[in-house]
């Protein structure tokens, strides 16, 4: 069973176009990192460290961007960003319920 962590590694959970983007040098890189590292710390936080992968659903998400509810339209796209990208990582790990490939 595949746990989110409380201490959420990234390069462990993202994969090698996050792992580049962390080592390239760029500001920008490293500002897209940094979020997608907040966010994920943040569901993390919503569903407790050790709640697998494979059970996450909507009312997870939802609670997780509530914390952006009152920001500007492109700081709230940076965390909406990070969990399309950790959502469509862990389809493709087959991670999520539901989500086998066949």
């Amino acid at each position: 069973m595949t746990e989110i962590a409380s201490n959420v590694n990234p390069e462990g959970c993202t994969g090698k176009r996050w792992r580049t983007a962390a080592h390239s040098g760029a500001s920008a890189a490293s500002a897209t990192r940094r979020s997608r590292v907040r966010t994920l710390a943040r569901l993390a936080a919503v569903t407790g460290p050790h709640h697998p992968v494979a059970d996450l659903d909507c009312d997870h998400y939802a609670a997780t961007m509530a914390h952006w509810d009152d920001a500007a339209a492109a700081t709230w796209n940076r965390p909406l960003s990070a969990l399309v990208s950790f959502t469509t990582w862990a389809q493709r790990q087959d991670l999520l319920a539901g989500s086998a490939r066949g």
